[in-house]
């Protein structure tokens, strides 16, 4: 029993060496769900059809943007009148009163 489980033991050693050794430098493989990794530079430009629907959605969206705060913008600056300043008092104003010494 010891020789049959020492004989599985020494087979899965010598596939994990030779797997191993063929690793350049002994870096493990990085597998990623991009394919090939990379650090700091691209391995292919990216898909015309995919950017220039980025293109366009971001340009609807930057569009919808200003419209909306162009024609409503009373969901920046509130839904109430501007008060009049001309209608205030001097003591709303902290204005002193003219006899005032």
């Amino acid at each position: 029993m010891l020789i049959s489980r020492g004989v599985n033991l020494l087979k899965h050693t010598s596939k994990h060496v030779k797997r191993k050794s063929s690793v350049m430098n002994n870096q493990p493989v990085r597998f990623s769900s991009h394919g090939e990794w990379s650090y700091r530079e691209i391995k292919h430009e990216p898909n015309k059809y995919f950017t220039l629907t980025a293109e366009i959605f971001g340009g609807i969206a930057w569009w919808w943007f200003l419209y909306r705060m162009w024609h409503d913008y009373h969901h920046l600056i509130g839904h109430f009148e501007y008060p009049d300043p001309s209608k205030w008092t001097d003591e709303e104003l902290g204005i002193p009163t003219d006899d005032y010494d």
